[in-house]
């Protein structure tokens, strides 16, 4: 039986397919129009590739609630140090160190660090390519740029050998810097 289109008053507009698209608070998991008889199915929206597909209008600007980054304090000594790769086809370069200070720990994106468009990135810490949702401390205040996060007393960033920018919207990795 040939695939039929049912009237235009009984499906989305493209209009409004674009707007489920790109809304980030409308499930992604599928959107299905159905008719007696015909089926028009959009898929492929999956946790897979939800945060891969974002364009530019869509998350051009990290959340208004976000942390503005601090200034590293005078003498701070490195402890750490890696460079971030992607993963899950997102873009993140740049370096990051763990650096302390006055008895406190800081994250340090340096200037060249840099994310393509990913919906909540957050900053945390793994090992061995595993990410601990525990230490998932505080949203990017930039996509790109240098920035300094104070690790709270409550995360121990010696336990961990990995650095991570992490979707906490659909958990997983955007980019992981290996520690050495």
């Amino acid at each position: 039986m040939p695939l039929e289109f049912a009237p235009t008053s009984d499906v989305y507009s493209s209009g409004e397919i674009a707007g489920v698209l790109g809304d980030p608070t409308h499930p992604r998991e599928r959107v299905m129009l159905l008719r007696t008889g015909s089926i028009v199915l959009l898929a492929g929206l999956t946790q897979m590739t939800a945060c891969s597909g974002y364009s530019e209008e869509s998350t051009a600007d990290i959340s208004a609630d976000a942390p503005s980054a601090l200034q590293l304090p005078e003498g701070a000594s490195t402890l750490r140090s890696g460079t971030f790769s992607g993963r899950n086809d997102h873009v993140v370069t740049g370096g990051v160190r763990i650096a302390s200070a006055g008895g406190k720990t800081f994250v340090v994106l340096d200037g060249s660090f840099s994310l393509d468009n990913a919906p909540d990135p957050r900053v945390g810490f793994g090992s061995d390519g595993s990410f601990d949702e525990e230490t998932s401390f505080t949203e990017l205040a930039s996509k790109t740029g240098e920035q300094v996060y104070l690790v709270p007393s409550s995360v121990d960033p010696s336990a961990y050998s990995e650095v991570y920018i992490w979707c906490a919207e659909f958990s997983v990795p955007l980019g992981i810097a290996e520690l050495e």
